[in-house]
Formats: C-alpha cells, structure tokens, sequence
C-alpha cells in the first residue's frame, strides 16, 4: 500500500457553474484527479504548496495568472 493509499479526505463538492474561478478549480481537480495525482504532487510540479492547490480547486482562492500558465504546461493546454 502506498503513503497516500488508505489515507482519508474531505472532498468539497464544487458547482462550477457557480463562477470563473470555481469552474477553473473544478477544472484543475478533473484534470488532476484524471492523471492519479494528489494535490501535493501539483504542488511541487508547479511550485506551490498543497493548500495553495486546494484552496484554488476548492475556489477559496483564484489562481494567479503565474499559476495558470504553469498549470497549462503542467497539464499540456498550451495553445489550446
């Protein structure tokens, strides 16, 4: 079993309909959660820290542009 295998989370569930940075958010957890990631994983990719990465899925905080771009290479969405 794997260090994060087992390990219990209080997913928020979020209306992405709700605005641009909750649709960002929801966008971001799909795309992480697609590739088997946890936040902190996209934390160290992108030069952050896992509460930073929550807080912007969960739509606590917007994502700043320095953020985007770097989730946009991360995920390979540039030019798309």
């Amino acid at each position: 079993m794997g260090i994060w295998e087992g390990t219990l989370v209080n997913i928020k569930q979020l209306n992405p309909e709700a605005s641009p940075q909750a649709a960002f958010g929801a966008r971001l957890r799909s795309m992480r959660e697609e590739r088997g990631w946890i936040q902190d994983q996209v934390a160290d990719m992108v030069g952050c820290s896992g509460r930073h990465v929550s807080a912007i899925e969960t739509g606590r905080k917007p994502a700043t542009l320095p953020f985007a771009r770097k989730a946009d290479r991360l995920f390979d969405l540039i030019g798309s």
